[in-house]
């Protein structure tokens, strides 16, 4: 039988890590258009900083559509319905447009 045993000092590293990578991505949403292969757009967030946004958006992808973020300023409303969605950092979603 496997066991696994984690003291207390390698909890503690452990959560000090996650935070750090956490850290390192930033707290705030960047918004980035997406373009796929037949020209329509679709508008992601991340909650990530701006570079790494692109990445993490650009690898939820298919293969071969492009992004770039795009530098617009969140609503008071836009933030409230953002943080809603409890995004970890590093998280990407897709917003889609209201009907």
């Amino acid at each position: 039988m496997l066991r696994f045993h984690t003291c207390e000092r390698e909890t503690r590293a452990l959560f000090a890590a996650l935070n750090e990578m956490a850290e390192s991505f930033g707290s705030s949403f960047t918004v980035v258009q997406v373009t796929a292969d037949d020209t329509t757009t679709q508008i992601w967030i991340a909650l990530a900083k701006p570079s790494q946004a692109l990445t993490l958006v650009l690898a939820a992808v298919p293969e071969g559509w492009s992004a770039e973020v795009l530098n617009v300023a969140l609503t008071a409303a836009q933030q409230r319905m953002f943080e809603q969605l409890n995004l970890q950092p590093g998280d990407v979603r897709r917003v889609d447009k209201p009907k």
